[in-house]
């Protein structure tokens, strides 16, 4: 009811819904789009560097100004965030960091339609939010948003709403 209250609702919600459809490590990984991650119960090291590696979104990334081969995850805030989303300091606004910008727009930006498409999903680039790297002006009191470990197995269904598979 707070985030409710405080209009966060609808953008928390969006942020969450990315995460449900896939925009997690547990997913990345078994699909070769990840590179520097230490598992999750280890500390964070010292320089830790955690890359997503997916062509569609390192391309997305190179079209925004970004200058690597690769795209920075968040490195810092703590196993809940640490991972899961794009680095807050070079992506700053944008939807899926670990932070939602208050009183400001937060654009579902190329980065993370073409990610989802390095997942496997048919996308339409053309409907992403324009976007800018960084922070931009007009920040307050930004919301932190931290990720709960996932304690239930998963389990997939075919088109018809059949499981398949082993959970």
């Amino acid at each position: 009811s707070a985030l409710e209250e405080r209009g966060d609702l609808p953008i928390t919600a969006l942020h969450e819904l990315g995460h449900a459809l896939g925009f997690l490590p547990i997913v990345w990984d078994p699909k070769g789009l990840t590179v520097g991650l230490v598992g999750r119960d280890q500390p964070t090291p010292p320089g830790y560097d955690p890359r997503f590696i997916g062509p569609r979104a390192v391309s997305a990334f190179t079209r925004l100004g970004g200058n690597a081969p690769s795209v920075p995850l968040e490195n810092q805030f703590g196993e809940g965030s640490r991972d899961s989303h794009w680095r807050e300091s070079v992506l700053g606004r944008e939807l899926m960091t670990s932070r939602i910008d208050r009183g400001v727009a937060n654009p579902l930006s190329i980065l993370t339609v073409e990610a989802m498409a390095d997942i496997g999903y048919d996308v339409n680039p053309a409907a992403a939010d324009g976007f800018a790297l960084g922070r931009g002006r007009g920040v307050s009191q930004p919301l932190e948003l931290q990720e709960l470990e996932l304690t239930l197995p998963l389990q997939r269904f075919d088109a018809e709403g059949r499981r398949v598979g082993d959970p």
